[in-house]
Parts: C-alpha cells; sequence; structure tokens
C-alpha cells in the first residue's frame, strides 16, 4: 500500500492493515515472554546448558570493555584496564603508620578487667566456634529516627564513615587495644589477623592482580566490626569530652533535665546535631 501514487491510497484500509500487525506481534511477544518464563521456572536452577546461557548473557552485558582512567585517555586492552584497577585500589587500601597517635589514655576511664582478658585470649571450644558460624547473619542497622522541629534551630550533619574502614591505621588501632587494657598477646593476635591479609583484583570474571593493604578493615569481616566500634568509641568520647567542656552544645531531648544529644552512630553512619549557629558548626 505504501507503494500506491499519492492520492490512491486507502487510508482506513492501512490504519486496520496496521493495528492487526502490531496485536499480532504483541501476542507473539507475549508468546515468547511465557515460554521464557516456563523456561525459567523449569530450567532457571538446574545445572543445565539454560543455566549457563543465562550466566554468559549476563556475565556478557555485565562486562568492562574500556575505562576513562584518571588522564583523561580511553584504555581498552584488558591488560592495561586491570593494572589501571589495581593501581588505584592499591592506593585506597594503603597508608602511612609512621606518623605520631593520638594518646588516647585520658579518654578512657573503663578499662578491661582481668576476667574480660581471660575471656579475650582463652581458646574457644569446637561447639562456641560451631554456634558463632551458624548464628552469623545478615545484620541491618535501624535507620535515624526522625527529629521533630521545634522552635528553635538545630542542624543534623550525616557522615558516613565507610571510608573510614580503608583508611583506619592499624598502629591506631593497636593503641586502642592497649588502651583499653587488651593484653599484649590478644593485640598481636589482631594485629596478624588485619595485617597478613592480600586482595585479590578481579576483571570481567578473571584475576588481573593482587593488592597487599597497609591500613584499613575489611568490610564484612566479623573481626572488623569489633575492631572499628572500639575506634570509633575514642571518636565518641572526643564528642562528649566537647560537650562537657562546651565546645558544642547539642541538643536536649525534652524541655526538663532528659538528657543532652551531640551524636549518633549507626554502623558506619555518624550523625551529628546541635544548635544552628555557626558557632557550634565550628564546635564540631
Amino acid at each position: 500500500m505504501q507503494k500506491l501514487p499519492t492520492g490512491s491510497r486507502d487510508w482506513k484500509k492501512e490504519c486496520d492493515i496496521r493495528r492487526a500487525l502490531n496485536e499480532s506481534l504483541d501476542r507473539r511477544a507475549l508468546y515468547w515472554k511465557q515460554r521464557a518464563k516456563i523456561s525459567w521456572l523449569n530450567e532457571g536452577d538446574k545445572y543445565s546448558k539454560f543455566f549457563f546461557l543465562l550466566a554468559t548473557i549476563r556475565g556478557r552485558r555485565n562486562a568492562i570493555g574500556s575505562i576513562l582512567n584518571r588522564e583523561d585517555t580511553w584504555i581498552t586492552r584488558q591488560d592495561l584496564i586491570g593494572k589501571e584497577y589495581t593501581d588505584f585500589l592499591t592506593g585506597i587500601f594503603s597508608g602511612n603508620d609512621a606518623g605520631r597517635v593520638m594518646n588516647c589514655e585520658s579518654l578512657i576511664h573503663d578499662r578491661l578487667s582481668d576476667l574480660e582478658n581471660e575471656d579475650l585470649v582463652r581458646i574457644p571450644s569446637f561447639d562456641e566456634i560451631r554456634k558463632t558460624l551458624f548464628a552469623m547473619g545478615s545484620s541491618k542497622a535501624p535507620g535515624p529516627d526522625g527529629i521533630k522541629k521545634g522552635r528553635g534551630g538545630f542542624f543534623a550533619i550525616k557522615i558516613d564513615l565507610v571510608k573510614a574502614y580503608d583508611k583506619l591505621s592499624w598502629k591506631f588501632v593497636n593503641h586502642v587495644m592497649s588502651c583499653f587494657g587488651a593484653l599484649d598477646k590478644f593485640c598481636n593476635w589482631v594485629s596478624q589477623c588485619i595485617s597478613t591479609s592480600t586482595l585479590n583484583v578481579y576483571l570481567n570474571g578473571g584475576p588481573v592482580g593482587k593488592i597487599v593493604p597497609s591500613c584499613g578493615l575489611h568490610q564484612g569481616d566479623p573481626l572488623s566490626l569489633y575492631l572499628f566500634i572500639w575506634a570509633v568509641e575514642i571518636l565518641s568520647r572526643l564528642l562528649e569530652d566537647a560537650l562537657g567542656r562546651g565546645s558544642i552544645k547539642g541538643i536536649k531531648l525534652n524541655r526538663g533535665s532528659g538528657p543532652i544529644l551531640s551524636h549518633i552512630f549507626f554502623t558506619d553512619d555518624l550523625i551529628l546535631v546541635g544548635r544552628a549557629t555557626m558557632v557550634e558548626a565550628k564546635g564540631f
């Protein structure tokens, strides 16, 4: 019909044909969509050719074929892309531990007791190890509660501490554990756990390099969570010390003689709260 001369085309008939064609194409697409769903339900979890085909398609879709490096140059060779990734990640997980570590002893008044130290260096039994491993699950931190608007002006600043995981000084971790009264034996155990690991860099499913970190903690490692809690405890006590000296005011939770709030920790998030003044903001 499209080849007919201008003015002699039957537009109504052409619209009817187009409508019928589109309906036919829609029915065909729906048919294959339903067939694909049936194949997925029947073959998706099987160790079959269909399973490997899906994995191959997903891998090709997620493959990295080129990147723009720090010199604004596009790189397409896989070995050069792998080297670029390895160099970048090496810079993240590298730190200088030669600097002076802040003395935290004045901030810590509740040191570990002898009984607690004995528990730390006691070799766990097989049953304890088994129960701990099987009890591990995905833990989620609750979101910050809403702060109602009051008459005065307040501010809240959310700081993501996720990068602090990567740059946390190992020397500082050992110093904090010592300040809390942990035995040297336990500190050495922890130091060996966090300083003898290596990271493998993979690109498009294949290894391209290794990284030997010199700082930071591994997210997802059960030990890292407890060490990070000890480290942020020092930050919390620094903020409490500033609150006690009057450098920051925080906010009162009620109009009476209730507690004063200056900060809240949620896993790797820190929320600072205070009065909306320049003096208060600079105090933090």
